[in-house]
């Protein structure tokens, strides 16, 4: 099983960085912040593919989620900063929170 996380592990990393070995490509990967792409599969790659997959959808929500209350805080505090840094604390604060399931409540493993 070692051996398959492993076999899986750098051929996603190689295939992350493939872009950046030819000259036509390494520009748009540096522009676009291509090294984020492998910070995040690095994060999410567990030693079982079901882990990964689930890791992954609760990133992707979690991601989705953050964007909508970001959104929903700026409308609201419509950039008066007297409003905007005290709601950003409340959203922020609240969702720090360690969870009681523990797959709502890690951040990187």
């Amino acid at each position: 099983q070692s051996f398959h996380f492993l076999v899986r592990l750098n051929a996603g990393v190689a295939l992350l960085l493939l872009p950046t070995l030819f000259q036509t490509y390494r520009e748009f990967f540096v522009q676009w912040h291509g090294a984020w792409s492998l910070f995040a599969f690095l994060l999410i790659e567990l030693r079982t593919v079901e882990g990964t997959m689930v890791r992954g959808i609760f990133r992707l929500t979690g991601t989705l989620f953050a964007c909508a209350l970001g959104f929903f805080v700026s409308e609201v505090a419509r950039g008066n900063a007297a409003v905007l840094i005290p709601l950003l604390v409340i959203v922020t604060w609240i969702l720090v929170l360690p969870s009681s399931n523990p797959q709502f409540s890690y951040v990187s493993g």
